[in-house]
């Protein structure tokens, strides 16, 4: 598990919200109706309006959208298990509570800094750098 994945998984949650709000603001397809000037095709260029109307073609049908939602909850699942099962792995309790409070729980650098007692909300974000550049020196 890298720092990408982490970060990762937190974009998925993003885009699920995404999609969420999308599918919650969702309108049908309306008929819109417009006007515009034209002429004659031939002498004399006799100057007229046309009307026209068509129906509004959403980018996606709310099938799709759903469709959507469903596959980046399970894209988002296969994650999480992922990422629950190296966090098992971590030797250090307090790096495993940081990633789960962060990256699973979602809580912000502030209400980490509450749970776990430190005095300034930096700390943990540093602890958790300071893993991962460990972890990729080869030191664990």
């Amino acid at each position: 598990m890298t720092l990408y994945d982490l970060k990762q998984l937190n974009f998925l949650y993003k885009e699920i919200d995404r999609l969420k709000y999308k599918i919650d603001n969702y309108k049908p397809a309306e008929i819109v109706v417009d006007s515009v000037r034209a002429s004659s095709a031939m002498f004399p260029y006799v100057e007229h309006t046309v009307t026209i109307e068509g129906i509004e073609q959403n980018h996606y049908s709310l099938p799709d959208l759903q469709d959507k939602l469903y596959s980046f909850r399970k894209r988002l699942a296969n994650q999480i298990l992922y990422i629950e099962d190296e966090i098992e792995k971590i030797e250090d309790s307090e790096i495993r509570l940081i990633i789960s409070y962060r990256f699973l729980d979602r809580m912000s650098w502030l209400q980490i800094m509450t749970e776990m007692d430190y005095n300034n909300q930096d700390t943990p974000r540093m602890k958790l750098n300071n893993y991962f550049k460990k972890k990729k020196g080869g030191k664990k």
